[in-house]
Parts: C-alpha cells; structure tokens; sequence
C-alpha cells in the first residue's frame, strides 16, 4: 500500500507539472524573433532530461520526486515547457499558422470568431469528404482546374445585363448631379478594395488576417466618393432599402460599421426619397 501510495503522488505531482508546462508554452510564446534562442535551449534541456531518465532506476526516480515534490514540481514543470516548446513551436512557425498570439491579441479576440472558424473548417472538409463519396473530385489535368473543364462545356457563365438595380441608379444620378464636381463616383466597390485587415498587428496568412478577410471579402459599397485632384476616399455610402429590415441583412449593417469604426472610414447610410428624388442621411440607424 506504501508503494501504490508513493506512485499515486509522484504521478500526481508529474500531471500537475505537466500541466503548467504546457500551459506556459501555450501562454508565453516568446515569439519567432526569439525562437533561434528558445528552441536550441529547450531542446537541449529535454535531451538532457530524457539520457537522465533512461539511466535513473525507477526506484531512485521515485525516491527523488517524493522527497523533494516541490522542487520535483518545478523541475518538472520547466521540463514540460520546454518539451512543449520543441514539439509545438517549430511547427506552428513552419506551418505559418500562428495559432497562439501575444497575450493583449488573445484578449482581444472573441468565442464567436474562433466558433466560425471552426464551422468553416468542418464545412470544408465535409466538402472533401463528401466530394471523394461521390467521386466529383475537381480535374487535375494539365493544371486545369473544374471551373476550366466547365468552360470548356459551354454555357457556365452569363451576364449581367445592369451594373446597378434601378434603385442604385436612381441615387447615383441623384448623388452625380450635387458632387459631380467635387468628387468621382464608384459604384459596386469592394469592402476589401477600402479597408484591409491591418497587416502590422496580424500576420498574413494567419487565423486572425484570414477571418478578418473572409469576414469582408463578399461584401461591396454601393458608392464609394473620391476627391477628384488625387483619389483620397471621402466616405463610402450605403443605400438602406427594406432588406436592411431583416436580421441577417442588420448583422452584416452592424459588422460593417464596426470594421468602418474600427478602420477610420466614413460611412454614410442614405435612403432613397423616391417622391422628391433626393438621398436622405439615415438618422438614428441601430444596425
């Protein structure tokens, strides 16, 4: 019973260990400019950790953690940190997803991002996994892609017959008739062409860069007003029509204020007057 109760703490006191090292690893990344450092160190200290295991009697490794369980834990706790360090680090770098950020970007960050991106990546392999069942995986001959393949079929693509809805072009003349001299007007621009997940705080290719791209890259301005002498951008203009009433239509309105807010860009939600033919600014807006 002595025995069983021996190895009972000495597992405890390695799980505990155990735990906080990689908890640091996880908390405390140091970052890549520091990993040339970090890495050869941890490195050499699980090597270390590992020869000693291998040439230390299980009895004696037993006897040191039970009499020495806080110094054990330590040792172990640094052990495990680095252990983490070795296995994990290269990889995330290597792989060009950094799944862990500086502590101020992890609180910043929000549940509901990390759930979408999770429902995106399950969606994309359910895709896969469902293109490979039913045997519709995409071409791969002489690099030509499925979209190719289905061009060369004829009939994948028509084409619009109007830029804008009457609605749009209704505003647009109305807004060319008053700014016409001051500014040039865009039609149908991008949310993306305007406002770029800022590249100094998150890493291309990152978790973060890419969710805030996706979150926008589907999304266009119905007129976007340039100064005239050199292309500065005034503010962006929204045309509200009753579609705005509609849940999700309120959530990409309140998303896109926010990413307006948050970039510094003037957003203007206007409504279309039809009787007086003029563009009101929308006034106590909640979206």
């Amino acid at each position: 019973m002595e025995m069983i109760a021996s190895i009972s703490e000495v597992l405890m006191v390695m799980a505990f260990a155990g735990a906080t090292g990689i908890w640091f690893s996880l908390w405390l990344g140091a970052g890549k400019k520091w990993l040339k450092i970090k890495l050869p160190v941890c490195a050499a200290i699980t090597l270390i950790t590992v020869l000693l295991f291998f040439n230390t009697s299980f009895m004696m490794f037993l006897y040191v953690i039970k009499e020495n369980s806080l110094v054990s834990y330590l040792v172990l706790s640094v052990v495990s940190y680095c252990v983490a360090v070795t296995v994990w680090e290269p990889l995330e770098w290597g792989l060009g997803k950094r799944l862990i950020d500086s502590p101020s970007k992890r609180r910043n960050n929000s549940m509901g991002d990390v759930g979408e991106e999770l429902r995106k990546d399950w969606e994309e392999l359910k895709k896969g996994w469902e293109g490979k069942r039913s045997g519709r995986q995409e071409p791969k001959i002489d690099d030509r892609n499925l979209s190719e393949h289905l061009m060369d079929a004829g009939q994948a693509y028509i084409a619009k017959s109007q830029l804008m809805t009457p609605s749009e072009q209704l505003a647009y003349r109305v807004i060319e008739n008053k700014y016409k001299d001051q500014f040039f007007i865009f039609s149908q621009v991008r949310v993306v062409d305007i406002i770029k997940p800022n590249g100094s705080t998150y890493a291309k290719s990152s978790r973060e860069f890419n969710s805030l791209f996706r979150q926008l890259s589907q999304w266009h301005f119905d007129f976007v007003l340039c100064y005239r002498d050199d292309f500065r951008i005034c503010c962006v203009i929204e045309l509200d029509d009753p579609s705005h009433q509609h849940t999700a239509r309120q959530k990409r309105d309140r998303i896109l204020n926010k990413a307006c807010e948050v970039a510094g860009v003037r957003l203007e939600r206007m409504r279309l007057n039809y009787e007086g033919k003029v563009v009101e600014r929308v006034k106590g807006d909640g979206a």
